[in-house]
């Protein structure tokens, strides 16, 4: 129970704070225990974040590589539920726009580590969304790697990680690109 509490408290810190400004202090405060039980569970503040990123960012891979039938469904329904898997992952860790090349500054490099694992793993989920013929994509690869990496671009330019804005009209944007890119670019 208290791990939980911990976790919790570390990702509403972090999402009022950012990952720089958050403090151990801060993170015990919030959860109601004391500096001594967080050292308990989590060696440092650095543990302590990269065990908030972790669990959420697991499900999300897992909702993206396993959860999502496709091949039963066309191409664009299958990138219509990641799109809505990546939105609520954004929407559910806000926080998570902390880790943003652009505003990730002072971070350590267990984070930034995490941070580019995330970048990588993402892009290899959607390298298989994008691509039906396993063997074709071993074969043509780095195609793959460069058009995922262009649609998450493109997916994150229409988006915001603000909890306040209008998720409908964000999802609908990115559905919108998603069906430019699929034409655009025909398996």
């Amino acid at each position: 129970m208290r791990k939980e509490q911990l976790l919790s408290s570390i990702t509403s810190r972090i999402s009022y704070f950012g990952i720089a400004k958050t403090t151990i202090e801060d993170i015990a405060a919030g959860a109601g225990v004391s500096v001594a039980a967080l050292y308990y569970y989590f060696p440092g503040k650095d543990a302590a974040v990269l065990a908030a990123l972790a669990s959420p960012a697991a499900e999300y891979f897992k909702t993206l590589t396993e959860k999502i039938p496709r091949r039963s469904l066309s191409m664009n329904k299958a990138l219509n539920l990641a799109l809505r898997a990546r939105m609520k992952f954004l929407r559910n860790c806000c926080w998570f726009d902390y880790l943003h090349p652009a505003s990730i500054n002072s971070a350590s490099p267990d984070i930034l580590c995490f941070r580019n694992y995330f970048i990588k793993e993402e892009r290899l989920a959607f390298v298989q969304l994008l691509s039906k013929d396993h063997d074709l994509t071993i074969r043509r690869g780095n195609q793959y790697t460069a058009l995922a990496s262009e649609f998450i671009s493109g997916i994150d330019s229409l988006a915001t990680c603000d909890c306040t804005a209008d998720a409908s009209d964000i999802l609908k944007r990115q559905q919108l690109f998603a069906e430019e890119f699929l034409n655009r670019n025909p398996e």
